[in-house]
């Protein structure tokens, strides 16, 4: 699949996510998308020394492109989390619908 590399991830990630809200919603009452993205984007694809282990660097891995994968990933990963977050919002977050109401007494006084 690619992995973060893919852009598709994003996609995937929110439907994650949203198993997640619904499965342990009532239980969680704060929630985090992606655990220091940062760690997963430049350790395990410029440096390589997270996984997945990509690098240019070839004394370390076999595959990798340390001028552009670390970029890609990060993309991803804020794509993977603002969809999360829109998921959140648009199905799981409590909102109050009402009409606005107002009651004859105090309508006759602001007059």
């Amino acid at each position: 699949m690619g992995g973060w590399l893919n852009p598709e991830i994003a996609n995937h990630f929110s439907t994650y996510a949203e198993a997640c809200f619904a499965a342990f919603g009532d239980r969680v009452k704060h929630w985090i998308t992606l655990n220091e993205p940062l760690r997963f984007a430049l350790f395990g694809y410029g440096i390589g020394i997270h996984a997945p282990g990509r690098t240019s660097n070839r004394d370390k891995a076999s595959e990798g492109d340390t001028s552009t994968e670390p970029y890609l990933v990060a993309h991803n990963a804020l794509l993977a989390h603002a969809l999360a977050v829109d998921t959140y919002n648009k199905k799981f977050r409590v909102c109050v619908l009402f009409d606005w109401l107002c009651g004859v007494c105090e309508c006759i006084n602001l007059q």
